[in-house]
């Protein structure tokens, strides 16, 4: 009877055992995984955008994954770099919508500045010590426009093979494209749309 009550004993501890030996490194992995993503803090500069028309810096900023995503910082200098880089031909397109057809756009990330911390770790134990969080790195964008094109003498004509009795189009000022004007891709969205509902209108 007493050897029975041992022997039971014994797988129980058994048993405990596996359960801990399994649950440790479950643990283990659990505390892996909040040090990954604890991700690198960083700011965004963007320096250099046009200040006409306004909407260029504010398009800037919208495209940038790099200044979207900034709450959801990467976990890596190398990750936030990639991040960057990815931002550049969007950028890129940004500039090229209003006209600026030479513009450039580079990338540069900036470490963060030290700073002396006499006690990082409260070794002196000194009341409401509170650990220093860690600078950011300074993503910056630097953005040379260069000159803005202009819209030069514009003309809307048919395709050679529109029928001869086709009706003409109507003249680029009455879509919204004036000589001179500065380039924006969206008036020339615009004045497109209104081609063709002119020709709707007029039984097309």
């Amino acid at each position: 009877m007493k050897g029975g009550m041992i022997a039971r004993i014994r797988r129980i501890l058994i048993l405990m055992l596996i359960f801990m030996a399994w649950l440790s490194p479950s643990q283990s992995v659990g505390a892996e995984t909040a040090e990954t993503r604890t991700g690198l803090p960083y700011v965004v500069n963007i320096r250099g955008a046009p200040a006409e028309p306004p909407d260029v810096e504010r398009l800037l900023s919208e495209v940038s994954q790099t200044v979207q995503k900034k709450n959801d910082s990467p976990p890596s200098m190398a990750l936030l770099q990639q991040r960057a880089q990815g931002d550049l031909p969007e950028m890129q397109k940004v500039l090229r919508s209003f006209g600026f057809f030479r513009g450039n756009v580079v990338m540069e990330i900036i470490p963060a500045e030290s700073g002396y911390v006499p006690d990082p770790d409260n070794v002196q134990g000194a009341p409401g010590s509170v650990q220093p969080q860690p600078k950011p790195v300074t993503v910056l964008f630097r953005i040379d426009p260069g000159p803005r094109f202009a819209f030069w003498k514009p003309s809307i004509s048919l395709a050679e093979d529109a029928p001869a009795n086709a009706l003409s189009p109507p003249g680029p000022a009455e879509a919204g494209i004036l000589d001179n004007a500065p380039y924006v891709a969206g008036k020339v969205v615009e004045a497109g749309n209104f081609i063709l509902n002119y020709y709707r209108m007029n039984g097309y």
